[in-house]
């Protein structure tokens, strides 16, 4: 999957006049941060699961990213819907909003590194009450609106460069959100003549869920099982680490099974 040719050639625009030679190849990979949701101040959410999904990139993504869903293989909800809040948007609300209104703090929105995002008209406008159950859109940073590239080995286990993309908070049922974005950027340093496409497979967060479907197929079964015996021994971070201790052993296997559908 890639971004549109209008939105790569907009991303060249912007990186007009920098250096003409890219870096080395720049490995990303979908990440999820789960978020813990303040039910004192919004206890109407409480069967409610919200997710950030972040890029992880292996060195510096530079300050011009852009990242597309797509209507067939793009970011799918399955088992629930994504919630929206009455007073949330497409993107991230502004400095004190949440003061006022605490519970759009888990409104569903797409985000490049803590901008609201400029959305092409590749696609018709995102319905905030209403995304359906596939995110189709595309969206990157309005020229010269800094983007938040966050370093926290605390946080993410690691000391790759990360960006968030979107925050889903999905509805009680939510089984699964997974699916492929197309991401282009310019590697750090400087941006270069052409820019560089990725195309990112996003795993389903099973753990965040409290379920085990680890490929999105809506059911457990073989292909989560695979993913388990794929993953198997130390392995910090996979989404088949169900307990979070860093090994994919025989208690995560025990998780799964409990899971399984017959």
């Amino acid at each position: 999957m890639s971004l549109s040719p209008r939105v790569v050639a907009g991303l060249c625009a912007l990186g007009a006049g920098a250096a003409a030679l890219a870096g080395p190849s720049v490995e990303v990979e979908a990440v999820w941060v789960e978020q813990e949701i303040n039910l004192g101040e919004c206890g109407g959410l409480s069967e409610h699961t919200s997710v950030d999904l972040y890029l992880a990139f292996d060195s510096h993504p530079g300050n011009t990213i852009a990242v597309t869903s797509d209507d067939k293989t793009g970011l799918t909800i399955m088992g629930g819907a994504f919630h929206h809040d009455e007073t949330g948007a497409n993107g991230p609300r502004p400095d004190g909003w949440y003061k006022v209104f605490p519970c759009a703090e888990w409104d569903s929105y797409l985000t490049i590194g803590g901008t609201t995002p400029f959305f092409t008209p590749e696609y018709p406008p995102l319905d905030e009450m209403d995304w359906g159950t596939v995110i189709a859109a595309e969206w990157l940073p309005n020229p010269g609106d800094p983007i938040e590239v966050e370093m926290d080995a605390l946080k993410f286990g690691d000391s790759r460069f990360y960006v968030q993309i979107a925050r889903l908070t999905g509805t009680p049922g939510t089984t699964s959100i997974a699916g492929t974005l197309g991401v282009v950027f310019f590697p750090f340093p400087g941006a270069p003549s052409m820019p560089v496409e990725a195309t990112v497979e996003v795993m389903n967060c099973a753990p965040c869920w409290g379920s085990a479907d680890l490929d999105g197929s809506g059911i457990v079964g073989s292909g989560d099982l695979a993913v388990v015996l794929a993953s198997w021994g130390p392995c910090a971070g996979c989404v088949a680490d169900f307990n979070g201790d860093g090994v994919v052993d025989s208690e995560d296997l025990a998780y799964l099974l409990a899971f399984w559908e017959k």
